[in-house]
């Protein structure tokens, strides 16, 4: 059966905020009238997405625009071979790569009224998440159960907090935490890559105490002979892979036994293709996935149709405490609490990726990168993601 062949006719780029923190999101038009969105994160948003649009409008455009094209991994391949050694594939270019490539899933789905999921062999219709909460340092122990009480009342059986410069203080309100939380809560701890090596494995110890059951992100990713040593000889499963890029660096870590739980994100892995790539990587080595997700709802939503073709899948990331301002430009959120199942999302079924953006709402607050402000908090982290702490 021959498919309808398309071309891009119009891309564009949306630079907002919530809250302070920039997101980049990019929609295409085909040439047969439909439209879709995709999102780019870099580990946290997306702190430059000045430079995404450069990318998408230099970079990408001049490719997008060739007429023939009949499918999304026939674009995929295309921009990935092109890429590949001028300018490569690796940041920011891989990030622009994934919100286009989300993107057009997207409108293709919506043209042949199919679901990402289907399209992708996705065969579960929810998954459970884990509430991504905040860092230690931003309250006591009763203020941080205070914020997942409501996620755990529905069901949410996992969740995750952020160790900070002092990772001794941290311990103390963790073990409260834990003390409140009881023992059925799963918890996991990101590094945010703050740590050497040696204060990650004595970290390690301390949570292997606390019966905390993952450790992301300790000391900085591209130390990859410091990784492999930690992930041998740390007390807690070393979670690693939201700033890996594509399937190949996921294969290297896989190979180097540089993680013991892999956390892909279709933000910034290249796309939702190369998120199922590295499910089956993972699948293979019977390796764990987490999926990774720190964007807003397309992000989010194009996570959930990926992550439900992964064998391996464990729970999916939910940045509730980013999630709450998603309403503002979406026509319907099913990304609120009263979704939650048993603490599982549906995938969206609608075409494409299943959610409504008010593009109106993205108009009205797009931002130039120059007039957001550096929260004083962050300002001051001199020492931050250096891993010498």
């Amino acid at each position: 059966m021959s498919l309808p062949a398309f071309r891009v006719e119009d891309l564009r780029v949306y630079e907002f905020e919530f809250d302070g923190l920039p997101h980049a999101m990019v929609r295409v038009r085909l040439d047969q009238g439909v439209t879709g969105f995709g999102e780019a994160s870099d580990g946290y948003g997306f702190a430059h997405p000045g430079l995404l649009r450069t990318i998408v409008q230099d970079v990408l455009a001049p490719l997008l625009g060739r007429p023939g094209m009949v499918s999304v991994p026939q674009v995929a391949g295309l921009l990935k071979s092109e890429l590949r050694r001028r300018p490569g594939l690796a940041g920011p270019v891989g990030h622009a790569v994934s919100a286009v490539e989300m993107a057009l899933w997207d409108a293709v789905g919506r043209r042949d009224g199919l679901s990402v999921r289907t399209m992708l062999g996705g065969h579960r219709e929810r998954l459970g998440v884990y509430a991504s909460s905040h860092f230690l340092f931003q309250g006591d122990a009763d203020w941080h159960v205070h914020h997942l009480e409501p996620w755990l009342a529905r069901g949410v059986g996992a969740v995750k907090l952020r160790l900070g410069l002092d990772w001794r203080t941290d311990l103390a309100t963790l073990a409260q935490v834990r003390d409140r939380l009881g023992p059925t809560v799963d918890i996991f701890v990101d590094g945010t890559e703050h740590y050497s090596l040696d204060t990650a494995l004595r970290v390690s110890r301390a949570l292997a105490d606390l019966g905390v059951s993952m450790f992301e992100e300790p000391i900085p990713q591209e130390r990859h002979l410091g990784v492999q040593r930690l992930v041998d000889q740390s007390a807690v499963a070393i979670g690693y892979g939201e700033h890996f890029g594509m399937s190949g660096e996921y294969d290297r870590a896989i190979r180097d036994r540089r993680a013991d739980v892999l956390q892909p994100d279709p933000a910034t892995s290249g796309g939702l293709l190369e998120m199922v790539r590295i499910g089956e990587l993972a699948e293979l080595a019977s390796v764990p996935v987490m999926p990774h997700s720190a964007a807003g709802p397309v992000a989010f939503a194009a996570n959930l149709h990926a992550s439900s073709a992964l064998k391996t899948l464990r729970l999916v990331e939910f940045p509730y405490s980013m999630a709450e301002p998603w309403h503002e430009i979406l026509d319907s959120n099913p990304f609120t609490l009263e979704h939650l199942e048993s603490g599982a999302f549906a995938v969206p079924t609608g075409p494409g990726l299943g959610i409504e953006v008010d593009e109106a709402a993205l108009v009205g607050r797009s931002t130039r990168v120059a007039d957001i402000e550096v929260p004083a908090s962050t300002a001051a982290w001199t020492d931050w993601s250096q891993g010498n702490v």
